[in-house]
């Protein structure tokens, strides 16, 4: 599976600091295949993630590889604070 992050978006849905975030995600694929996917959620990191597999489970229905995201409703933000500081996109 090969492709190149072509473009990544965020903005807030809500104002506050409970807001939801969404995300959108552009991929373009080895044979020049563009495919979308889009994302929300209170955590901006996990939109973004969701945005992603949305986009890779969009090239699925073109041979690619379908993902589920399972979400951890029981994650802590001591947790999630710790994948922020983890997580990069480059």
């Amino acid at each position: 599976m090969e492709f190149h992050l072509e473009n990544y978006s965020e903005h807030s849905l809500d104002e506050g600091s409970t807001s939801r975030a969404a995300s959108y995600v552009g991929l373009t694929w080895g044979d020049g295949t563009v495919t979308w996917g889009a994302g929300t959620d209170t955590d901006i990191i996990v939109a973004g993630v969701k945005a992603l597999v949305s986009a890779i489970n969009s090239q699925s229905g073109k041979g690619g590889i379908g993902f589920v995201l399972e979400q951890n409703y029981g994650r802590s933000e001591e947790h999630t604070s710790e994948l922020q500081s983890q997580s990069t996109i480059s």
